[in-house]
């Protein structure tokens, strides 16, 4: 099965619901503390049409793809984000990941190939991704399920703020929940 219809099929059996989906947890503060493992991400498999994917190794990869450049508390915040998703969708991190559209890493690439890079190239920010991903949860973003860089203001923003939503800056990052989530 070929990633694109991988994707269409996610979409026919579960639905789309836009770019406003998601939620859930976080991660250990890694900072001088002693962060003990939870595995919050749980081992699963993810298949695309090269191989059989760690959901360890797809969210490590969406944290370095997505914020290596914004140190641990970006990773963390985007890790946030992923699993408030997850949680509120009852789905796993993987689809959420993985949903047309959502992080855009992974629109239209090659997965297997951005792992790989991921693990290669970037080498130092995996190693800090996997500690994040099994880690105990954080809550810097106060539940935040959307974020955005700061260099654009999509509307989808401007109708969380006019709604409540009391948006959280963290790095380059701005990061929102939705204050009827609550």
């Amino acid at each position: 099965m070929t990633f694109k219809t991988h994707y269409k099929r996610t979409v026919q059996e579960e639905g789309w619901k836009g770019a406003l989906a998601g939620a859930g947890l976080g991660l250990a503060t890694m900072l001088g503390g002693h962060a003990r493992p939870t595995n919050t991400a749980p081992q699963q498999q993810v298949q695309t049409s090269q191989s059989n994917i760690s959901q360890e190794d797809l969210i490590a990869t969406t944290l370095v793809l997505e914020a290596r450049g914004e140190g641990i508390k970006g990773m963390q915040a985007v890790y946030e984000v992923i699993m408030n998703r997850a949680k509120k969708e009852g789905k796993s991190p993987s689809k959420i990941v993985l949903a047309p559209k959502q992080f855009s890493c992974f629109n239209g690439a090659n997965i297997p190939a951005l792992i790989k890079k991921a693990k290669t190239q970037y080498k130092k920010s995996f190693d800090l991704a996997m500690q994040i991903v099994k880690s105990k949860p954080t809550n810097l973003t106060n539940g935040a399920r959307w974020y955005h860089t700061t260099n654009i203001k999509p509307s989808w923003a401007t109708n969380l703020v006019q709604s409540g939503s009391k948006p959280i800056t963290i790095g380059r990052h701005v990061f929102y929940s939705s204050s009827r989530a609550r």
